[in-house]
């Protein structure tokens, strides 16, 4: 019969053995982000209202990624202002909105990557601060 050490010493074996086997996937899966600054300022279509926001950018923690997006940097950032100026008030006082333009961004940074040959990708927009005045 097992007594209840055993199981706990079981169980702990294999949790050691689950962690192991992993660590070569985590180490692989690591991110970092690039900080877009300075940060964002523009106005609302249709709107006397401006959105100010901070965003980072999540990408694959390799030096590459991040060299080919700050060299980048200039058109990943003149487009997302045309992109955030072109928000209505009425979507972003939604979270499903922001979370739309969140998404959006990405992709348009992804797509002028892809155009200017890059084969890296970001992995999501993060707006650090939102705010709309």
């Amino acid at each position: 019969m097992i007594t209840k050490r055993q199981k706990k010493v079981n169980a702990i074996k294999l949790l050691l053995l689950f962690a192991l086997l992993l660590s070569p996937l985590l180490a692989l899966s690591t991110d970092s982000y690039v900080h877009l600054r300075p940060q964002f300022l523009t106005n609302l279509q249709g709107s006397k209202k401006y959105l100010y926001t901070e965003v980072s950018l999540l990408i694959v923690d390799d030096t590459t990624t991040e060299k080919i997006v700050n060299t980048h940097l200039p058109l990943i950032r003149s487009s997302l202002v045309d992109l955030f100026s072109r928000q209505s008030l009425k979507n972003l006082s939604m979270k499903s909105g922001i979370n739309g333009l969140q998404n959006e961004a990405v992709k348009l940074i992804n797509k002028l990557l892809q155009e200017h040959g890059e084969t890296v990708e970001v992995k999501r927009v993060l707006f650090t601060k939102f705010n709309i005045s």
